[in-house]
């Protein structure tokens, strides 16, 4: 996946930390509720049974005692067993102590020290209070002297005292504890209720982030798309401008070599020459305007190298300011501390001169306008990259170009970089210009945006990735002198029958004897009659049959190390392919002048031979 398609899908899933926290509050919630539940359960009910079962305890050893009272005064209660209700008393204690069934609920064992001392002490003052009872009920009915006032009944009632303080005593504890787990329960009920309206909160506010991230995501999705869009439509009118490059490289050549013919002959008239110099100029053109086709569509590899944009700018500030021209203001702010970057010269000469004759065709004719090229340093973060297709996040170098015109109506904001788009006149304006922009811009891995409002303006930012690297000064040297003629045989291999008759009668005009082949099979044909004979080796790269390389390396099998010249019409991909190792073999590429093919000759048979290795011979294809 790269990087502009995983920028997109995280914005679009989003890092949520919404459903984190509602399971972790959730969670919490629901232990929060369980427990609240077991505290219900296990502590409040079973202590507010045990308190019934002591208040109905503390009733019967009461109803025992006022029993007792009234039967030795002579006037008991009806009905009444005394013996029954102590043993339902001390059940009853048994239950709350030991543990047990109460009015249908299962209560557990008392497990408080505290308690269950209590609860023992209880048990003896009960048991004394039986005996007591048992005790006083026999001697009334024995005769004896039991009644109020008796020491019997004083010991009676100090016993029942005792057993009632350790009763309530115990129904105190017990009711604190039963507070303390009310209390804790409402603690926990009331946390739940903030949990659960702290889940409500966050799974609002994450709904809220996602959409919000989604409605970016979904924006930054349709301008990748956008942007992707329209690297389809450059790429279709590259693959259509790299399939006719050859056969219309191979035509303009051809009128090329034969204009040359006419300019040379000496019978020619300045009239003819002068219509000839014109076709020339227009096929100067016409080649001119593939350059640029391929180069905005990426289909010519370049020279790329450690460049200053400051310098470059600075080397091109007289030609710029003849382009802007003097009713124009012309201002250059260039940032001391610019990065490199790594393009070809002629890429990045190319971007300003087009971006200055757009910025110049935007201004009124009234000479008021201004126009402003700006560097800087850039750091585009990894949110920037996301809603840009072509754009890796890092340190880039930018180039703006600003202008005082009229500005860019949005409608058409997304169509000025596409090829052949242009507001202006169609007959003066090929509309490549910001295409060409576009292109350099992407085959160097950088971008180019228009920030434009109508009425005020447009400026168009180009970004180049920054190098660390330092520039290196180049040395230019002079060609070498052009020799008037030569008397070398050479051997012409070329598929196109234009160019080839065009091309011979060049050769032969320069003074050299020329052998002419139509393909691979027939050179070799004509290489075998003459081997000895041949001093140079001019073939087309692609020819069907068998390719140029093809060719030569049948000719270095036989022994023969005769120098080579390739030509083609080609873009340097489909060469590429063919085996070249840029700048180790000798190569022309077509259209070209006379005065290119006759010095790259000299220089080619004054030099040490030229030897292309490339393996099994490559069969050539034409398109």
């Amino acid at each position: 996946m790269s990087s502009e398609e995983h920028a997109i899908k995280e914005n679009l899933i989003g890092r949520s930390w919404a459903p984190a926290l509602i399971l972790v509050f959730g969670g919490l919630s629901f232990t929060m509720l369980l427990g609240t539940n077991w505290i219900r359960e296990r502590l409040v009910i079973t202590d507010m049974v045990r308190l019934d079962a002591l208040v109905e305890f503390q009733l019967t050893a009461t109803t025992v005692h006022l029993w007792l009272e009234e039967y030795v005064s002579g006037d008991p209660y009806g009905g009444v067993s005394t013996e029954e209700d102590l043993d339902r008393a001390a059940h009853l204690l048994a239950s709350v102590t030991e543990g047990g069934e109460i009015n249908g609920v299962a209560v557990p064992p008392l497990d408080d020290p505290k308690l269950e001392s209590h609860a023992g002490k209880i048990a003896a003052d009960l048991k004394l209070f039986a005996q007591v009872s048992l005790t006083r009920e026999q001697g009334f009915d024995d005769g004896l002297d039991v009644g109020i006032g008796s020491p019997l009944d004083i010991a009676y009632d100090h016993v029942f005292s005792v057993l009632r303080t350790e009763t309530r005593a115990l129904e105190a504890s017990i009711r604190a504890r039963l507070g303390e787990n009310r209390r804790l329960a409402q603690i926990l009920y009331r946390t739940i209720l903030v949990s659960w309206l702290a889940i409500i909160l966050i799974a609002v506010t994450g709904l809220w982030t996602r959409e919000r991230r989604r409605r970016r995501a979904v924006q930054a999705l349709a301008k990748s798309e956008a942007e992707l869009i329209q690297a389809q439509k450059m790429d279709a009118v590259g693959r259509l401008a790299n399939g006719i490059t050859h056969d219309i490289n191979n035509y303009l050549a051809a009128i090329t070599a034969n204009c040359e013919l006419v300019r040379m002959q000496g019978t020619a008239e300045a009239e003819v020459r002068l219509k000839m110099d014109t076709i020339l100029a227009v096929v100067g053109k016409a080649s001119s305007l593939i350059d640029r086709l391929l180069a905005f569509s990426r289909q010519q590899p370049v020279q790329a190298k450690v460049v200053s944009p400051n310098e470059v700018i600075t080397g091109l500030e007289v030609m710029m300011r003849r382009l802007a021209g003097e009713d124009t203001m012309l201002e250059i702010v260039l940032d001391g501390g610019l990065w490199n970057t790594k393009i070809d010269p002629s890429q990045l000469e190319q971007v300003l001169v087009n971006l200055l004759v757009n910025a110049r065709q935007a201004l009124p004719t009234s000479g008021s306008g201004r126009i402003t090229i700006e560097t800087t340093n850039v750091v585009l973060d990894e949110s920037f990259a996301a809603g840009h297709a072509t754009i890796v996040a890092g340190d880039f170098v930018m180039l703006a170009v600003t202008d005082t015109g009229s500005g860019i109506p949005a409608k058409i904001r997304d169509e000025i970089f596409e090829p052949f788009f242009t507001t202006k006149d169609k007959s003066t304006n090929s509309g490549l210009g910001l295409a060409t922009v576009y292109g350099i811009a992407r085959q160097n891995h950088g971008g180019v945006w228009v920030d434009s409002q109508p009425g005020k303006g447009a400026t168009f930012k180009v970004c180049l990735p920054r190098v660390l690297a330092d520039t290196v000064k180049e040395t230019q040297i002079p060609p070498p002198p052009l020799r008037e003629s030569g008397n070398e045989c050479i051997l012409l291999v070329e598929d196109n029958e234009d160019f080839r008759e065009s091309a011979g009668e060049l050769l032969i005009e320069f003074g050299y004897q020329v052998l002419i082949a139509r393909d691979g099979k027939d050179a070799l044909r004509v290489h075998k009659s003459n081997r000895e004979g041949i001093d140079l080796v001019i073939t087309d790269v692609v020819m069907p049959g068998m390719s140029g390389t093809a060719l030569v390396d049948a000719i270095r099998s036989l022994g023969d190390t005769v120098p080579v010249l390739y030509i083609s019409g080609y873009t340097d991909t489909v060469i590429l392919d063919h085996g070249f190792v840029d700048g180790q073999v000798n190569l022309l590429r077509k259209p070209f002048s006379a005065e290119q093919l006759e010095r790259k000759i000299r220089e080619v048979l004054s030099a040490a031979p030229v030897v292309l290795t490339s393996g099994e011979a490559q069969p050539g294809t034409e398109s």
